[in-house]
């Protein structure tokens, strides 16, 4: 907060907050925001659940989900020409709800499906991430003024990034929780005196020892079906947090391209491109401020001794 109120007080804000007047780009950042706070996080969850439910190691983990990775490479270099074809718009919303319906199906998977269905809801997910990322970057980018096209990358890779780090908190916890309690309902069902004791063990020390009488494979057993149907709550609040966000971030990112762009067509490359360098130059802090004011004291000096020059001809 006294961040917002320093840089609405300051003359040279780093963050100027009248770019949020603009509703398109208010809603850009918020859509930016839910990205990292289901997409990317998701990819945090996924490789728990496959550790833990699955069982599988780090090495193996990142093999399955290579399809993630490897759709989204391949998809991404075409964003720029369906982008001029179909818009910013299409692309979010139809990145959105890719995204959502692979966290969606992801609900349904368990300990023991097989790595072609997961591979699946993978490359769907890849390939809305590559349908969603950069067109949200570039429709928030249109919505501002060009000189300030460095200032809007950050505030949409902030924005994004704190979506990510909320993100692993809550649905990370979410996951923990809805694990935790499911277990201990399967222990107590099962008929485990001290369920609570040994699901904390299972849960925070992977202690699968604790109970004698189960076993270490009927505990273990246990905790991977808690443990997916605590991932499956995380994703399917996620999904709903894709679904939600692709209506308004659809709506919104088709306008500013085409007055923005339209503005700037009208101009020469010339005079596009000088107000941008002005601008560059007098847009630093530090060495930069201090570089224009001697370069502006040497101008004033020069004109100053022109006009003496001057002065003694005409005398």
């Amino acid at each position: 907060m006294a961040f917002l109120v320093f840089e609405a007080r300051t003359p040279r804000p780093m963050l100027p907050l009248g770019l949020f007047r603009d509703v398109r780009f208010a809603v850009a950042n918020v859509a930016s925001f839910a990205l990292g706070l289901t997409s990317y996080t998701s990819v945090f969850l996924y490789s728990m659940f496959l550790q833990q439910a699955q069982g599988w190691s780090p090495t193996q983990t990142g093999l399955r989900m290579a399809p993630l990775f490897l759709v989204q490479m391949v998809v991404s270099p075409a964003i720029g020409r369906l982008s001029q074809r179909y818009g910013h718009s299409a692309l979010m919303t139809s990145g959105y709800l890719a995204s959502g319906l692979s966290m969606l199906g992801m609900c349904w998977v368990g300990p023991s499906t097989p790595n072609v269905t997961i591979g699946l809801l993978f490359a769907v997910g890849g390939l809305g991430n590559a349908l969603s990322i950069p067109t949200g970057s570039a429709a928030a980018m249109s919505f501002a003024p060009r000189e300030r096209s460095g200032v809007v990358s950050a505030v949409i890779n902030a924005t994004r990034q704190s979506g990510t780090a909320i993100g692993i908190a809550l649905l990370g916890a979410l996951m923990s929780m809805r694990a935790t309690a499911l277990l201990t309902a399967h222990l107590e069902n099962a008929g485990v005196a001290n369920a609570g004791a040994v699901t904390r063990a299972a849960v925070s020390r992977h202690d699968f020892a604790a109970d004698a009488a189960m076993g270490k494979d009927g505990l273990r057993d246990l905790f991977a079906a808690a443990y997916a149907g605590g991932f499956h709550a995380a994703m399917l609040t996620a999904a709903i947090v894709s679904f939600v966000t692709a209506g308004p971030s659809g709506r919104h990112s088709g306008a500013g391209r085409g007055s923005f762009g339209a503005r700037n067509q009208s101009q020469s490359p010339g005079m596009r491109l000088a107000p941008t360098a002005k601008t560059r130059l007098r847009a630093g802090f530090g060495v930069r401020d201090a570089l224009d004011q001697v370069s502006e004291a040497v101008k004033r000096w020069m004109r100053a001794q022109a006009s003496s020059s001057n002065a003694s001809d005409v005398a």
